[in-house]
């Protein structure tokens, strides 16, 4: 009969030496585990056999270990040489090779080659591309409002798991709308793993297998250890997870631990739930895997979902969709051990310009490792769950209380449309024109326009939930509270308004290049070839581009995800591994081209932006929070400087500040056409709020109105027009803007205890009513839709003030009539005075 050693001895030919002795003594025991299962279950029979078996298998394993480590190296070795060249143009470009390491991560704005092939951009530009392509299919299916609903996640879970066995059944479920559903995510599910495994990665499809497994610890700390276990026990695949009955208690003791702390060894790739890798570090040391909940049927995994899950299906999925994007971009910029490659690149840079100190100390800023933390997740994990969902519910209730006129202030995108089509080579006149249409274009949009904005990637943020991103870009905010963003959202009209505003200038660009695809990369003309080559593109990848451009309704547009297809003269010479490579290249510059643009039209914050905002610190730690409150609502403003600002200044040549203002080196043409329409539709924003809320437009000293108007356009941000009014852009006092509205709403609190406490010990009735009726009213969501807030307060809270402070309005109407010459059409006092 074979023993373990016998079958060991296999392995240790395969493996040539490589393996350790720890690696050896973890094989030996897994051996001796498959031998005791077999022997505890009666399994006698063919015992010789299956350990055979076994041993082969991890032998096979071993060599394949061996090729991945060989192909990880090649791969390394060309991405450092890239990122060494990248950092070298850099410092030709800005005098900062420090830049190079900015562009690969998060993008900058000077116009080198590969300066915006970022992390980031790519990143955005791959989940677009499966979000944007599956949201199309479902479209055309008429399944996506159905998806949407969630009413056929347990049918939809089923298939999935179906479709992820090696034969499938097909007949999981008798619903073929979601086997249809289901067929179109195992599509493109199933590119992101292939696109990964091209990038790097080793992923092989577990047998049996929904989506990613979420836990939802305060659900599982409320059950409790026992409860928790009891549920999950019967649910599980023990056998798959090669838990013998005795180890089963303590396997779930871990596992709740594990699960409701996030404190486990070995974190990184072989911990990934989703996928069995085999590889070097993992081969024989089965600690973490141990961990992974394998699910017996789609059922088990549904159910356990819907009660200790912290996500929903659809949810689950997209995350799967944005951690397989994010993995793959940071694989095709710095290789397989990306943390490594970093500090190796940051290293060697230091030393190759050790005799140029203030170079070395571009090199040691901290920005660059706030930048690393945003591309890589890190930022991202709490440091304390229960700490970290309390502020991100705080947040979501400001957001949706305080962002009533979001869409108002947003009016100004058409400035931010018109500055972006004029960098990419259109006149005044012609960017004025294309920026008043492209809003238009993209709400009119018919399904099939709709279907090729998808297709591309544009105008899907109300899907992916990321509009609320321009204005907080500091939380991930799942379950409940996301769905009631998403309806705050549209409800305020700023998603459909980014919708339509990235949609419209998305598909402007698209039909550009089509255009264009006729012409040769010399031929192109300056700007546009400038923006191409920022994103990775040069003369060999455009001609295979050219083969992108399809016609539509007698329009030629240029859709990325055609390049798939592409076959032909440009790939003469290479081999099919070579001209897939080619091909991804190319898709994934078009893709992060025209979606990163798009995010300059409609300015949407980036991990670039993020990374001033977040400073690198994690949620659910002190420091952490304070941040993320006291940047809330900034994101806009920081946006607008980092990408419109510095477009215009960085984005055609100028290495300094000094060069752009001074020189002549940065577009300040382009610069002033962007101040003075935004200022002009700042104008048109502070009068229709005012307009909202049920005054006369404003009036007054015309410098006063200027400058408020500069202000209300984005020009200044979070300085907001409180400096020569009442309020900020969003409707927030001076401490508000400045401390966050969190903090804001603390110190109002704050305010009338101690006025409470104050009036309770001289004795006297406290008279506080007013004032917790405006902090309820300003904190109350959904309250201040700019719709319907005037409707609101004559019905509701104007009594309401009244009844509780007796002549607050009319000293109301006196201050807004000294302090901004305003006057209401009807005067709140001739409703609800007395």
């Amino acid at each position: 009969m074979a023993s373990p050693n016998d079958c060991l001895r296999i392995i240790e030919e395969a493996a040539g030496g490589r393996l350790s002795d720890d690696e050896l003594e973890d094989l030996l025991t897994e051996l001796q585990r498959i031998r005791k299962a077999r022997i505890s279950a009666g399994q006698l029979h063919d015992l010789e056999q299956a350990m055979f078996d076994a041993a082969e298998q991890i032998a096979g394993d071993v060599a394949l270990a061996a090729q991945i480590e060989k192909r990880n190296r090649l791969i390394n070795a060309v991405k450092q040489a890239d990122l060494m060249a990248l950092a070298k143009r850099a410092d030709g470009a800005m005098d900062d090779p420090s830049m190079g390491l900015e562009a690969a991560m998060v993008g900058v704005n000077s116009p080198f080659a590969e300066g915006r092939a970022s992390v980031d951009a790519l990143t955005n530009g791959m989940l677009r591309e499966y979000m944007g392509g599956l949201i199309a299919d479902l479209r055309a299916g008429k399944l996506l409002s159905l998806f949407n609903s969630g009413q056929l996640s347990r049918e939809i879970a089923r298939e999935l798991w179906d479709l992820s066995l090696p034969e499938p059944k097909g007949n999981a479920t008798n619903s073929k709308t979601a086997k249809a559903i289901a067929s179109a995510i195992h599509k493109y599910r199933r590119a992101a793993v292939q696109r990964e495994n091209r990038a790097g990665a080793y992923i092989r499809f577990r047998s049996g297998y929904v989506t990613r497994q979420s836990h939802d610890m305060a659900r599982m700390r409320r059950a409790g250890k026992e409860a928790w276990a009891r549920e999950v026990a019967p649910k599980l695949d023990w056998e798959t997870m090669g838990i013998e009955p005795d180890a089963r208690a303590a396997f779930l003791n871990s596992a709740y631990e594990v699960l409701t702390t996030s404190v486990r060894k070995g974190q990184g790739p072989e911990n990934d739930l989703m996928f069995a890798f085999k590889g070097p570090g993992n081969l024989a040391k089965k600690e973490s895997a141990s961990r992974v909940l394998l699910f017996k049927d789609a059922d088990a995994w549904f159910d356990y979902n819907e009660t200790f899950g912290r996500k929903s299906l659809n949810e689950a999925l997209m995350d799967d969709f944005r951690r397989s994007a994010q993995a793959t971009a940071i694989m095709s910029r710095f290789g397989t051990n990306p943390g490594a490659m970093f500090d190796k690149i940051r290293t060697e840079l230091k030393e190759a310009y050790r005799s140029n100190p203030q170079k070395v100390d571009r090199l040691n800023r901290m920005t660059l490792d706030w930048q690393w933390a945003e591309v890589d997740g890190s930022v991202n994990i709490a440091g304390n769950h229960t700490l970290a969902s309390i502020g991100r519910t705080t947040r979501a209730i400001q957001s949706m209380a305080k962002l009533g006129g979001a869409f108002l202030s947003s009016i100004s995108d058409i400035a931010n449309v018109a500055g972006e089509r004029r960098y990419q080579g259109r006149s005044i006149v012609d960017s004025w024109g294309d920026a008043l249409r492209a809003p238009f274009d993209g709400l009119a949009a018919g399904e099939d326009k709709k279907r090729l904005g998808e297709l591309i990637g544009v105008g899907i943020d109300g899907a992916l939930g990321d509009f609320v991103s321009r204005f907080a870009a500091q939380d991930d905010a799942p379950g409940k509270v996301s769905k009631l963003m998403a309806l705050f959202f549209k409800l305020n009209l700023l998603g459909p308004w980014t919708d339509a505003v990235k949609r419209g200038t998305g598909l402007m660009m698209s039909r550009d290049l089509g255009m264009e695809a006729g012409k040769a990369w010399a031929d192109l003309p300056d700007r546009m070839r400038r923006s191409l080559a920022q994103y990775g593109m040069d003369a060999r990848k455009w001609e295979v581009a050219r083969l992108a451009a399809k016609d539509h309704d007698g329009k030629v547009y240029m859709l990325p995800g055609e390049v798939d297809t592409a076959r032909g003269a440009p790939f003469t010479g290479l081999d099919d591994r070579q001209q897939q490579a080619l091909r991804d290249e190319v898709k994934d510059a078009l893709f992060a081209y025209i979606n990163d643009r798009a995010d300059f039209a409609s300015p949407t914050p980036g991990a670039r932006e993020r990374a001033l905002l977040r400073y690198g610190m994690p949620p659910g730690t002190p420091q952490g929070e304070a941040v993320r409150f006291l940047m809330q609502f900034k994101s806009f403003p920081v946006t607008v400087y980092s990408k419109v600002f510095g477009r215009d200044l960085y984005g055609h040549g100028a290495k300094n500040l000094r060069g752009a203002l001074l020189r002549g080196e940065g577009d300040l043409q382009g610069l002033a056409a962007f101040i003075a329409g935004s200022s002009m539709l700042g104008y048109f924003a502070m009068q229709s709020k005012e307009i909202a809320k049920g005054r006369e437009p404003r009036t007054g000293d015309p410098v006063d109105l200027v400058t408020a108007s500069f202000l209300q356009g984005g020009g200044l941000g979070i300085l907001g027009d409180f400096l020569l009014g009442e309020t900020s852009r969003f409707g927030d006092s001076p401490i508000e803007v400045l401390a966050g509205p969190g903090v804001g709403a603390v110190s109002d609190a704050l305010e009338v205890f101690q006025r409470f406490r104050a009036e309770s010990f001289r004795g006297e009735p406290p008279d506080v009513g007013a004032a917790l009726m405006r902090l309820a009213q300003s904190n109350l969501p959904f309250a201040n839709l700019f719709y319907t807030q005037a409707a609101m307060n004559y019905l509701v809270f104007y009594h309401m003030q009244e009844a509780v402070n007796p002549g607050y309005l009319r000293r109301h109407e006196r201050r807004i009539k000294r302090e901004n010459n305003q006057r209401y059409f009807l005067p709140p006092s001739s409703v609800a005075g007395r």
